[in-house]
């Protein structure tokens, strides 16, 4: 998963790597033709070469934890091992990524932290004042230390060239690789730009899935080789070999294309004949509908990874075994399980096309890349369709995730989409998967309106011709935020703390306006939840167009604060609005009415699903 890092105090975009676990039958042949066959990228783990116990390298973040925004001390302890945070003087928690202010979220975990003493100075550039200065901060901050020195790995006096204190852009000097950290100075407090804002707290996203992952890797290292080290970007991994547990673990990522996983000396390893392989995938999202659509921005917290295998292969005769993850996505992360024979897991969310109820269609086996035991093609005529039974905890909108193959190469495909009976658009299967089910096989979403318990979703024909893997129906966690929409005259800035744009203020003008562009699944009633700031002391409102058309306001009721004062995320309150949208994108306007407020984001929940 690749996740760039915007830095204001520098000069470039900078982007890392994250590595994490790992990675067609035709109807209607002459109407559909698959793309010539692609050579797949190839990653070697020889369980052969071991090179002792996991380090973890690089395996913490930068200011990574706060007191405000709180992070969650259970997301820290599960991801993280080192924290670099701001040393603070004695006494002084006054700045949430302190020492001071976060020591209590380490005792009692095995995560440590350095204390970065340079940040003593204040201001940027670095505000010198000398070296009697200087030393009364480090005296200070000396004994701020004694307090908390069991959680402490190290301090760093000067990690900055004493000719960059003065003035320009500091660099930090390279550490050793073991202690290195995720170089965030966007959202302190947000594990690195591994958690996420929602209505009930921090959340992770798929960055954290796989920090969690690598954190979680036990035994021994062992040898992987990147199919092609001369290619910027391509694909990369770590392995281990836990012998207790008698399991291979490979966390890869990093490439848009077809991968191979081939994993060597498992027999010497003890796992000959049938072995279970799992393959999860952590998917970092993107807001399509957004007008500023950049990567780093994206990450809809998840509750799980996406398991997208979790099956029975066979090691051949020289005892390896290659899995193939066909399609991999660059900003996504994967891990691989290779472990003794048994039954798949329960997966709560996951259904199995196979196992649906259908019409005029077919199941299908031999696909090594699909789940479980097959896979349903032959969605080819009129009255195809393909039923399944999902049941949720709570009504509202959902998140489905549909594994599918359309091996044209001439236009996206389409299967009308009904829930419990009634209608609910379409889904789009992009073209171009290189083949069909028994090849490769790629994801897309659709959102759809839930009632709570049982519920019926049918994929039938539409346009064009696409092959069902499995769905995977998850409450939507997506929230449409106000400094990706289309902003008019108004100001996109962060949180007190935060140098990353988090919301959009001044909104103060006759034509201050924040459009949003959201994805309704049916036509229909809608509440809209608006998350903002009002620091003044009466209630303002903003006008609310639908699609051009006015359709009432929504008021803002003082919240005594505004997001870049001292309070930062509790100055945010939640305004309803109940709005109609037709089936699909709509835009969602909210302009300058009385008084000011700013915006943080908007939610849309489903009121009659």
């Amino acid at each position: 998963m690749r996740i760039p890092r915007w830095d204001p105090r520098r000069t470039a975009v900078t982007s890392a790597v994250l590595v994490g676990a790992v990675v067609a039958t035709v109807g209607v042949a002459q109407l559909r033709t698959a793309d010539a066959a692609v050579a797949a990228s190839t990653i070697t783990v020889d369980t052969d070469r071991q090179f002792g116990n996991l380090r973890k390298a690089g395996l913490g973040t930068l200011f990574g934890v706060a007191a405000a925004p709180d992070t969650p001390r259970e997301l820290m302890i599960a991801s993280q091992r080192y924290l670099s945070q701001h040393q603070s003087a004695q006494g002084d928690a006054s700045y949430p990524t302190s020492t001071e202010a976060v020591a209590g979220k380490l005792r009692g975990t095995d995560v440590k932290m350095i204390g970065r003493y340079n940040d003593l100075m204040g201001g940027w550039p670095y505000d010198w004042k000398g070296t009697a200065d200087w030393y009364a901060k480090v005296d200070s901050a000396t004994r701020s230390i004694q307090s908390y020195k069991d959680i402490l790995l190290a301090v760093a006096p000067f990690n900055e060239p004493d000719n960059k204190l003065q003035g320009g852009f500091a660099q930090d000097a390279a550490v050793p690789v073991d202690h290195a950290m995720m170089g965030i100075y966007t959202n302190p407090g947000l594990l690195g730009n591994t958690l996420r804002r929602t209505s009930a707290g921090l959340k992770p996203n798929a960055g954290w899935q796989m920090m969690a992952w690598y954190k979680a890797m036990t035994g021994t290292r062992v040898d992987v080789s990147r199919w092609d080290t001369r290619r910027y970007l391509a694909s990369d991994g770590v392995a281990s070999w836990d012998d207790e547990l008698r399991t291979v673990q490979v966390l890869v990522g990093g490439e848009d294309n077809d991968v191979d996983v081939r994993v060597l000396g498992l027999a010497r390893r003890g796992l000959t004949g049938n072995v279970r392989v799992r393959v999860d995938s952590a998917v970092w999202t993107v807001d399509p509908l957004a007008a500023d659509r950049n990567v780093q921005a994206g990450g809809d917290w998840q509750s799980a990874p996406l398991n997208l295998v979790d099956k029975t292969m066979t090691v051949d005769s020289s005892g390896a075994l290659t899995v193939p993850i066909h399609r991999m996505e660059g900003y996504n992360g994967y891990r691989l399980l290779i472990s003794p024979a048994a039954g798949p897991a329960a997966y709560p969310t996951k259904y199995e096309a196979e196992n649906a109820q259908r019409v005029n269609a077919a199941a299908r086996t031999g696909s090594v890349v699909a789940s479980g035991n097959g896979w349903v093609g032959g969605i080819d005529f009129a009255d195809s369709a393909v039923t399944f039974n999902v049941t949720v905890p709570a009504a509202g909108i959902h998140t489905m995730t549909v594994r599918y193959a359309n091996g044209t190469t001439a236009a996206n495909a389409t299967h009308t989409v009904r829930v419990n009976g009634q209608p609910q658009g379409s889904v789009t299967y992009p073209a171009r998967t290189s083949g069909w089910a028994n090849s490769e096989l790629r994801t897309t979403t659709k959102r759809v309106a839930l009632r709570a318990g049982a519920n019926t979703i049918t994929l039938g024909k539409g346009n064009g011709y696409a092959e069902i893997d499995f769905i995977d129906v998850r409450p939507d966690t997506h929230r449409y935020e106000a400094e990706l929409a289309a902003v008019t005259n108004a100001r996109i800035g962060g949180f007190r703390w935060n140098e990353f744009p988090d919301k959009v203020g001044g909104i103060d003008f006759p034509d201050s306006a924040v459009e949003f562009a959201v994805e309704a699944p049916m036509t229909g009633t809608y509440r809209l939840e608006v998350g903002y700031a009002n620091g003044t002391t009466t209630t303002s409102t903003h006008q609310v167009y639908v699609n051009g058309a006015a359709a009432g306001t929504v008021s803002y009721p003082s919240t005594g604060a505004w997001f870049d004062g001292p309070s930062q995320d509790r100055a945010g309150r939640v305004a309803p609005v109940t709005v109609q949208l037709n089936a699909g994108t709509n835009r969602i306007r909210l302009q300058k009415g009385v008084g000011y407020a700013e915006l943080d984001y908007v939610e849309l929940k489903k009121t009659d699903a």
